[in-house]
């Protein structure tokens, strides 16, 4: 009944936290209807515009949208979505308008596959029981009968006393709950919750750790890595421009542009004429009787046919490998480029080569951002493997593979998207500023974001297994030359009691200090 509470309660949640929009715009000849979104069917007609969630799975039929898809693929900045590209449930257009024709009910959608997913993962993990107190139950009958046998054989109400006064489960019952008593209060301490003594034994023991990216490994906030120049402008004068353009915007890549040129103490004057803002490709205005315009590739080379020479393009295309570029043309000339990072968060690198340092053989990184900027993150993170371009169910997949090799699996993550992986890992680990389902789904919870702390729960996971089998070790020897003590006559049955429970305390009591200091 307990387990089946919980199971439901757990579940109850999951579903809350995944509810796409109760209404929807349904498109009906020429207006739009307001309907809830649980009577859409296939080949609906459904209006998305600025700020809008998206309530089903469906293709876009018409207009041009920037969506953000973080619940889905991790990625920091919003993706443009237009003619013929899929959008899904629980993702939200930032900018524009589209009509999504319908492909699958709201019961159906991806989002909702994540939910079985989870609930597929959480019935797989084993429930049992610590080897110390398992032991500790089964040895107490033996006990009894070995008092027994003594009363039989030696027919002494004092040996046979001796026999009843020592026995193995308290002190293994004891140790065994102070030491993970104290790993528990030592992991709150440092600002980690774990959900049962079992995570720490499973964390100590894996081999592999699963990183998600954005978020996890990165500050999942923009940043400006880098600015190049042609035509003869500096760096100095680019940024300005860009800055002055971009302000007007409150998208995250807008403000990385305007947060870096007042980090450099650029200031600008209102030198322009009214912004126009071409959505998911950049902006356009007019400075000076000058076209200035900032964007993408597409938008600045494709649609606003501007010039740039070939060797140029290729070198910088080159230095911007990772990286999200942005375009600033004037008059039609490429005056320079800005790349944008999300960068790397301090101390990954480290905390990652001291994982290797404890046992750790695979560290593994995952994510639904683009081939190369995974491969950028990976390579300064000093991570041996990335997988791009993942959607939840690819994450949950190559888990379930790994798993299948034999390896023990640890997954971190931050966000909804996680939460299949981070349930059918060996331990799941949440970051602090992570999703309320991801922290659900996972075994131990961070309230930092910073990895050192998974550094440190590795020793202590690794300091309890050690105290634990030591613990173990120290009671069975003590407590067997104490009845052997007893039974032979050699002590009296006050005496073994009194060393018998003595140790008991002395060992608690050293089970009792901190791991980390």
């Amino acid at each position: 009944l307990e387990d089946y509470t919980r199971a439901m309660s757990e579940n109850e949640l999951i579903n809350s936290l995944l509810d796409v929009p109760d209404k929807a715009q349904k498109v009906v000849g020429d207006t739009e209807v307001s309907v809830a979104a649980t009577e859409l069917e296939p080949g609906d007609l459904v209006a998305v515009r600025t700020g809008m969630s998206i309530c089903i799975d469906g293709v876009v039929e018409q207009g041009r949208a920037m969506v953000n898809q973080a619940t889905l693929t991790g990625e920091p900045l919003a993706v443009e979505r237009s003619a013929g590209d899929d959008v899904f449930a629980g993702t939200v257009v930032e900018d524009g308008s589209i009509l999504v024709r319908v492909r699958a009910n709201t019961a159906q959608t991806k989002l909702r596959s994540i939910v079985s997913l989870v609930q597929a993962a959480d019935s797989l993990k084993s429930e049992g029981q610590s080897h110390m107190e398992d032991l500790a139950n089964k040895i107490v009958p033996w006990n009894f009968l070995l008092a027994g046998l003594v009363a039989l054989t030696t027919r002494s109400l004092i040996k046979t006393s001796a026999a009843l006064m020592v026995d193995y489960s308290c002190a293994l019952k004891l140790t065994g709950s102070v030491a993970v008593m104290t790993a528990m209060s030592d992991a709150a301490k440092m600002g980690v919750m774990v959900k049962g003594a079992k995570y720490f034994e499973s964390f100590a023991k894996a081999d592999t750790i699963v990183f998600d990216k954005t978020g996890t490994l990165t500050e999942a906030q923009p940043r400006l890595a880098c600015v190049l120049t042609t035509d003869g402008w500096s760096e100095d004068e680019v940024l300005r421009l860009s800055a002055c353009l971009e302000e007007h915007f409150p998208h995250p890549v807008a403000r990385a542009v305007v947060n870096a040129a007042r980090e450099r103490g650029l200031e600008h004057r209102e030198r322009h004429a009214a912004v126009e803002y071409i959505v998911a490709h950049g902006i356009a205005s007019s400075i000076e009787g000058r076209r200035a315009i900032i964007g993408s590739a597409h938008f600045v080379f494709e649609d606003e046919g501007a010039r740039l020479e070939s060797d140029i393009k290729e070198r910088i295309e080159l230095q911007m490998q990772g990286l999200s570029p942005l375009y600033l043309a004037v008059d039609g000339t490429v005056v320079g480029v800005l790349g944008i990072e999300d960068p790397l968060k301090a101390g990954v690198r480290e905390a990652i080569a001291d994982l290797y340092a404890l046992g750790v053989k695979h560290v593994v990184m995952l994510t639904g951002d683009s081939e190369r900027t995974a491969e950028r993150i990976a390579r300064e993170a000093g991570v041996d493997e990335f997988k791009a371009e993942l959607l939840p169910e690819d994450k949950y997949a190559y888990v379930e593979r790994i798993k299948g090799e034999g390896r023990h699996v640890a997954m971190v993550g931050d966000g909804v998207n996680d939460s299949p992986a981070l349930g059918l890992a060996d331990v799941g680990l949440a970051m602090g500023g992570g999703s309320d389902i991801a922290k659900e789904v996972a075994d131990i919870i961070l309230t930092d974001t910073d990895l050192a702390a998974i550094v440190r729960l590795r020793r202590m996971s690794q300091g309890l297994i050690d105290r634990l089998t030591s613990s173990y070790s120290k009671v069975m020897l003590t407590n067997s030359a104490l009845l052997a003590l007893g039974i032979t006559g050699m002590i009296t049955p006050q005496t073994s009691s009194l060393l018998h429970n003595g140790s008991t305390i002395a060992y608690s009591l050293g089970n009792a200090k901190a791991y980390l200091r």
